[in-house]
């Protein structure tokens, strides 16, 4: 069972995973650049490597479906995956679908700089810094994905992950 409804300024996720359930608070905003490169705005944003808050640039995803999904997948596997030590790039791999934190981040870099806008997201934490952040809409995540492909390929990569 999969279920999600806005409450306030996140998305809850009830995850129905194993018999268990799993409450999630997912924070994504839409916000504006402060800085010109990636390592400033994280800076800026005060995104620590302890907690799973990530910068994913709008240019780098599919649809806002591929965010929701990576966050799914951080929230079931994150406790198998103890060789990132940086809970956000770990989130940031997931959502993104990559195996390789160095392909990682240089795409993180290269979208970045050509894009004006990046969500900013949180697992279970609210991000600190806000300025010029918006939150997402209902709206938002009711727009149909343009492609199903990123997602499939995205769980392919968490397979090999676990």
């Amino acid at each position: 069972m999969f279920e999600w409804f806005f409450r306030g300024d996140h998305l809850e996720l009830h995850i129905n995973w194993r018999e268990e359930l799993i409450e999630v608070k997912a924070y994504i905003l839409l916000c504006e650049k402060l800085c010109s490169n990636l390592d400033d705005e994280i800076t800026t944003r005060e995104i620590e490597n302890s907690l799973p808050h990530t910068i994913i640039p709008v240019n780098s995803v599919s649809s806002i479906h591929q965010v929701v999904q990576g966050i799914v997948h951080y929230v079931i596997y994150e406790s198998r995956q103890r060789r990132i030590k940086n809970r956000g790039l770990l989130l940031a791999a997931l959502i993104l679908g990559f195996n390789q934190i160095n392909d990682l981040i240089e795409n993180l870099k290269k979208h970045f700089e050509t894009s004006p806008y990046y969500y900013l997201i949180g697992v279970n934490s609210k991000p600190g810094n806000l300025h010029k952040c918006s939150t997402l809409r209902q709206e938002d995540f009711l727009k149909k994905p343009s492609t199903m492909n990123t997602l499939v390929k995205n769980v392919l990569i968490v397979t090999s992950l676990i």
